[in-house]
């Protein structure tokens, strides 16, 4: 028996050399601790709602369009129905103003448009990234003992999470997001990502292996990552950067940290940007910067902003030249002036006067004189400036039936014979006059001539509407 002792004692110095060289051979990494990944899945559904702010912006900007439209149309009803030439002018100007406050917010909307959908892009790009390594580990794990890539917090019981979003991760298909004017201000403001400090460990210092995920080899199948010794290797970023593993030589040693992020920027924005969550970040800030000076998302808002002075006149002045001692915006601040009948707060003044102007509201074909204010909707506001410029039409057409009728030589002789046979008296009435009773007059004329002038007069007044055609036989 004696004689056996040293093999014996050899056999097990070679078992127990066998155990250490499998036990290497197939040693694991660390797994992941469910207590940070929840830290980094709140900033990632912070991410996703990036879409909320871009929405919100859009809708401001799609408002203002809207408002600008009903305003200018308010306007020029205004300036069409205005009883003095002033306030048409006045009311004419700030319908144009109007006009230049929805160009601008159309311009304003063309170019939140393409900063709006880049950061969207792109922070739900990152999103995604985040929550596809976790949900990669937690289906790793899921009914699993011994191999658990995501451990609960603080412990060594793999994870019962059914989604990422358990950890805080958002869901697989996005709903639409509600507008709102920031991103969650706790995981994303104008620093940072305040939540991202420094020293958090993603990897577990309780199960320190149990998955494969973080394990490094020299250059072999054995592990997903390259480190040779007792040392660390190269440290590397993952999702985008917001994690950092470091492998390491030595089987259990390996590490996973959140990378800091907490405060890199200023006023949304970092300069020299060197990493992607910089590069991310500084798209969103860019949509968060975005500011346009606009003219109001109401009606009303709108046009407490174009009937300012200062947006009037430099509509008004090119209506009026530079004269000694008066310059044109001198002559439109007091045609302004004399339309709101007031030197201060004109603005107001104004905005009362349309309100008060009567103009027709049309129901079915039929037309009631209301004041603007109580006219109603974009529809009836709509409806009644047709009204008005068919009304504007009919003016002018009978304007112009009258200047011709003016300048009728047949008519102007007429006029002429009239005046010389009313200055005859007695036997003096004679020649082309005729006495009626005590009154000198002209001859009637033949009924051939009386013919002929009705043929005129029928062809004049044909196809005219009735108000029109009352207006015209009104001419003298």
């Amino acid at each position: 028996m004696p004689r056996n002792v040293p093999n014996q004692k050899q056999l097990v110095t070679a078992v127990a050399m066998l155990i250490v060289v499998l036990d290497h051979a197939h040693a694991s990494s660390p797994a992941f601790d469910e207590q940070h990944i929840g830290t980094l899945c709140k900033v990632a559904s912070a991410l996703t709602g990036v879409e909320g702010v871009a929405r919100a912006k859009t809708d401001l900007l799609i408002n203002e369009m809207s408002a600008a439209s009903e305003a200018a149309a308010k306007l020029t009803l205004a300036a069409l129905k205005a009883t003095d030439d002033n306030s048409t002018r006045v009311f004419g100007a700030a319908a144009i103003a109007a006009q230049q406050c929805g160009r601008n917010a159309a311009e304003a909307l063309k170019t939140l448009a393409a900063i709006a959908l880049n950061a969207v892009a792109n922070a739900a790009k990152t999103a995604g990234h985040i929550s596809e390594i976790f949900d990669m580990l937690r289906r790793a794990s899921v009914g699993r003992s011994t191999r658990k890539c995501i451990v609960q917090k603080g412990g060594t019981t793999q994870t019962t999470a059914n989604s990422v979003t358990d950890y805080g991760c958002p869901p697989t298909v996005l709903e639409m997001a509600k507008a709102s004017g920031s991103p969650d201000g706790a995981q994303i403001n104008d620093k940072g990502f305040p939540t991202l400090t420094s020293a958090l460990n993603l990897h577990s210092s309780n199960a320190q292996n149990s998955c494969i995920f973080l394990k490094a080899t020299n250059d072999d199948a054995n592990g997903l990552w390259q480190a040779s010794g007792a040392t660390p290797g190269t440290p590397l970023k993952l999702a985008q950067g917001f994690i950092t593993i470091t492998p390491h030589g030595t089987p259990t040693s390996e590490k996973a940290v959140l990378t800091q992020l907490d405060s890199f920027a200023t006023s949304w924005q970092k300069e020299r940007p060197s990493e992607p969550p910089h590069h991310v970040y500084n798209k969103i800030g860019a949509l968060m910067q975005l500011t346009h000076g606009d003219c109001g998302t109401t009606t009303n808002e709108v046009l407490d902003t174009v009937l300012l002075p200062e947006k009037l006149v430099p509509i008004l002045s090119p209506l009026f030249k530079d004269q000694e001692g008066k310059t044109a915006e001198a002559a439109a601040t007091n045609l302004i002036k004399a339309a709101a009948a007031s030197t201060t707060d004109q603005a107001s003044k104004l905005k009362t006067k349309i309100d008060a102007t009567i103009a027709d509201k049309i129901s079915k074909g039929d037309k009631t004189p209301t004041q603007l204010s109580k006219l109603g909707g974009a529809a009836a506001m709509e409806n009644s400036l047709v009204a008005a410029f068919s009304d504007l039409k009919q003016t002018q057409e009978s304007t112009r039936s009258c200047a011709q009728s003016d300048a009728n030589p047949e008519k102007q002789s007429s006029k002429e014979a009239n005046k010389e046979c009313s200055d005859k008296r007695g036997n003096d009435c004679k020649g082309d006059c005729v006495l009626d009773g005590d009154i000198c007059k002209p001859k009637k004329k033949g009924e051939g001539e009386n013919k002929k002038k009705d043929e005129r007069t029928a062809s004049t007044f044909t196809g005219k509407l009735e108000d029109a055609c009352k207006k015209d036989t009104g001419c003298k």
